[in-house]
């Protein structure tokens, strides 16, 4: 009879804690509507700062068309979070083949950028990825079409043909 009784608090205690951890956010991400976690596609490069950084890790990084797609790993869940992309400056240049040989090589300035996070003060810790993506048509060498980057915290650089 004890064990019964046991057996059925503990059961009810599980579900409360089950309760308690799917509504610990102010908003219940089921009833969220899909936009509230959604970015926009192929969003221009940002060359703004406003000082606010939060956490996140890149997980991929492609070119889709002319656009830069990032894929991002951020913990959140309770507020919509920002992503901006900040032009650092040019560190260099990058010789480019466009032709065969030697000869074809061109000198393009590598351009480096760095990926800015604003949660908007969300405590939730739920862990999204997802993908964030920036038109780089602003910021292509219009002599050659063509763009060098390199992204702040990433090894390696990106070149992409227009």
């Amino acid at each position: 009879m004890i064990n019964q009784k046991l057996n059925s608090l503990v059961r009810v205690l599980a579900l409360l804690v089950v309760v308690l951890a799917h509504t610990s956010c102010s908003q219940d991400l089921e009833d969220q509507d899909a936009a509230f976690f959604s970015y926009p596609s192929c969003s221009d490069a940002i060359f703004e700062y406003n000082g606010i950084e939060d956490s996140f890790e890149i997980l991929g990084v492609e070119f889709v068309g002319d656009c830069l797609e990032l894929v991002i790993g951020y913990p959140g869940g309770c507020e919509q979070h920002e992503f901006q992309l900040l032009k650092v400056g040019d560190v260099g240049l990058e010789f480019v083949g466009f032709g065969t040989g030697s000869l074809g090589l061109v000198p393009v300035p590598i351009q480096e950028f760095r990926l800015i996070h604003n949660s908007n003060g969300d405590a939730c810790r739920a862990y999204f990825e997802t993908p964030v993506s920036f038109d780089l048509n602003s910021i292509k060498d219009e002599t050659n079409e063509v763009v060098v980057l390199q992204i702040d915290g990433l090894p390696g650089k990106w070149v992409h043909n227009f």
